[in-house]
């Protein structure tokens, strides 16, 4: 089973947004020359107005820019851990180049993530069980 990195599939989203846009752009080009709703579904014909085939893909072209525009910002915000950590089995330290650093320290140094400690129900009944059941 071949592994597909995350940015090879965002490059490949960006790749099908610009071909779904110049399939569009395509489309609303040659519409009004082509009259392809009477060709295709037996419209009445109109006559040809160049001006709105303009004002069709001016839109078009508009819309696709700003898509990309904000396309890019969160694409920008995206960071990926990639490839193999090499982890502790224990206490779940991961490896660097000459250290051991804690999970959350690996994470914030490669990441914009930040953590915010608790734990879970099971954790909680095996190391503060006595204090839960006070409290009930």
């Amino acid at each position: 089973m071949k592994i597909i990195s995350q940015r090879r599939l965002l490059k490949g989203a960006v790749i099908a947004e610009v071909i779904g846009f110049a399939a569009l752009l395509l489309f609303a080009w040659f519409d009004e020359p082509m009259d392809l709703a009477h060709r295709l579904f037996g419209t009445p014909s109109v006559p040809w107005v160049w001006q709105a085939g303009a004002l069709e893909c001016a839109v078009i072209l508009s819309v696709l820019l700003a898509v990309l525009m904000v396309q890019r910002n969160y694409l920008k915000r995206i960071k990926v851990l990639e490839g193999l950590l090499p982890i502790c089995a224990f206490c779940k330290k991961i490896r660097t180049e000459n250290q051991w650093v804690s999970l959350e320290e690996y994470i914030g140094r490669h990441s914009d993530a930040s953590f915010s400690h608790g734990f879970c129900p099971s954790c909680g009944k095996e190391n503060y069980g006595a204090f839960l059941k006070d409290a009930k």
